[in-house]
């Protein structure tokens, strides 16, 4: 996020209610009623947001939806980006992997999920 959106704040770790974790190629998540996923919450404006939607591909190969996260013991709605049906389960590179695992370890968030993903 850091080189993606200057300016953006992290607010640290938060979990993703209702959803799991998987690969696609790319990190995706997916609706799941008793499940959640951990990840890292930011505050970004609405330039963010639309740089964002390019980089991801919005709409046609992610989605923009928004979700329940708990942040601090709080729940908030946040924007949360979900692949578009069809993209199957797939490993990431290793240079994708590696950059979102540093990304959880800087934020201090649990990797077990991108663990539990490589090794499905």
């Amino acid at each position: 996020m850091r080189h993606r959106c200057r300016g953006a704040l992290s607010l640290g770790p938060a979990q993703l209610l209702g959803h799991s974790f998987r690969f696609a190629h790319h990190a995706d998540v997916e609706p799941c009623e008793h499940s959640h996923v951990e990840g890292v919450a930011w505050r970004i404006d609405q330039y963010h947001l639309q740089a964002l939607d390019r980089l991801e591909g919005y709409p046609w190969y992610y989605d923009r939806v928004q979700a329940t996260i708990c942040l601090r013991d709080r729940q908030l709605l946040a924007w949360v980006y979900r692949m578009q049906p069809g993209n199957d389960p797939a490993l990431p590179s290793q240079h994708y992997y590696d950059t979102v695992m540093e990304g959880y370890q800087v934020h201090g968030v649990p990797t077990d999920q991108l663990l539990n993903a490589v090794l499905l």
